[in-house]
């Protein structure tokens, strides 16, 4: 099972602490002169225990992918990093164990060309390495020292299997340890840089060390809450600098109605929203929901951020949901179960300021706010939704 700190807090520049805040893990092991710079890792148990991080475009180009392991069973073909097409060719990449050591592999389309290390001891941290560089050659870095190159081409290795941390990327085969800083180049990384790189997490990385870094994972937190699809982690390297995208909702306080926001009686007539006062959300079953002119559409396999304040519930059952075409994903924080008997497992949010990150399962354009019937009025005010940037990634 993963085991991923649950600490909404991001790390600035850290030492060597020990750290047990629920699931963080920091790993007070004898390592010898070599052990990571974190606050925690990814724990995976070798079964089935994965991180999928979204689809990392792959095709004639430099690649450099990174990471500190501490591998418990050596497996031959356990993938650390696996940004491979999972049928076909096989085309792609993937930082692997062998059967007593670690390998690179680089397949091309029926031909796989592997560098391999010398046995490794399990129990002990290790700083692993893969280069691509088109131009010549692979190379395979364990703690910083190189060892057996091959020869390579520029062959298009595009596919659009999703890349992941922990396991193949057709599943078959699982990695057993623990796992952390996490780095993805679109370059061929030099022996001076990965000796730096292996000393540092994100926020130690030089401004020079980031050129061409394509995602970052330090492993050591989560978001605060996610529905649906798993635990979602961090991509510490955001797309264009920023962690969240603009703005998706203009609307945010109903505007009285709004020209964004359309009010629908959901199920009976008795409600209505002829006295509503523009950010209340009355019974009977009702509810307010956003179609923008244009529109936005969610983008599946995405994490996004929503925000929203809840004043006047006294009493009151809340639900909050994505729509798309004959299919809804529901919002609700902490996944409140459907303790009415409905299927729509509605909630009580208390008066305050909430915020929801949660993966996109459906792309749709539609977000609704229930209220239900029997208990009392709520209002919501001051509604945010943003995309969260980077290729952040879901435990599984």
């Amino acid at each position: 099972m993963i085991g991923l700190g649950s600490s909404i807090a991001k790390p600035g520049k850290i030492g060597k602490r020990i750290v047990r805040d629920n699931l963080v893990l920091k790993h007070d092991y004898n390592a010898g002169s070599n052990q990571p710079v974190s606050t925690g890792a990814a724990y995976f148990d070798g079964t089935n225990d994965y991180i999928d991080v979204g689809t990392i475009a792959i095709s004639t180009g430099d690649v450099s992918v990174s990471a500190w392991v501490y591998v418990t069973t050596f497996t031959a073909y356990a993938p650390i990093f696996s940004n491979r097409e999972s049928g076909g060719s096989r085309l792609g990449i993937e930082l692997r164990t062998s059967s007593d050591g670690f390998e690179l592999n680089y397949d091309h389309g029926g031909t796989s060309i592997s560098s391999t290390s010398a046995a490794k001891n399990t129990n002990q941290w290790y700083h692993v390495c893969g280069v691509l560089d088109r131009s010549g050659n692979q190379y395979l870095y364990v703690d910083g020292v190189q060892t057996d190159p091959k020869s390579i081409n520029a062959t298009d290795v595009t596919h659009t299997t999703t890349a992941r941390i922990g396991t193949s990327s057709n599943g078959a085969t699982d990695f057993s340890g623990y796992v952390c800083n996490v780095g993805y180049w679109n370059a061929a990384l030099t022996q001076a840089q990965v000796k730096s790189i292996m000393h540092k997490d994100y926020a130690a990385l030089s401004a020079s060390e980031k050129t061409d870094l394509v995602s970052w994972w330090n492993l050591d937190s989560v978001i605060d809450s996610d529905i649906g699809t798993g635990v979602v982690v961090y991509d510490n390297h955001y797309a264009g600098g920023s962690e969240f995208g603009s703005e998706l909702i203009t609307g945010g306080d109903f505007g009285g109605g709004g020209a964004n926001w359309n009010t629908t009686d959901g199920w009976d007539d008795t409600g209505g929203f002829g006295a509503w006062d523009g950010e209340s959300v009355p019974l009977h079953n009702n509810y307010i929901h956003q179609t923008f002119a244009g529109g936005y559409a969610l983008v599946v396999g995405k994490v996004y951020k929503l925000t929203f304040t809840i004043s006047n519930s006294a009493y009151g059952r809340q639900q909050v949901t994505f729509s798309g075409v004959g299919t809804e994903q529901e919002v609700t924080e902490e996944n409140f179960p459907s303790g009415d008997g409905s299927t729509m497992g509605y909630g009580t949010y208390a008066n305050g300021e909430h915020i929801i990150y949660f993966t996109a399962e459906v792309a749709n354009n539609i977000i609704n706010f229930y209220g239900h019937d029997g208990y009392s009025d709520f209002n919501v005010d001051d509604i945010s939704l943003k995309l969260v940037n980077g290729n952040t990634g879901t435990l599984s």
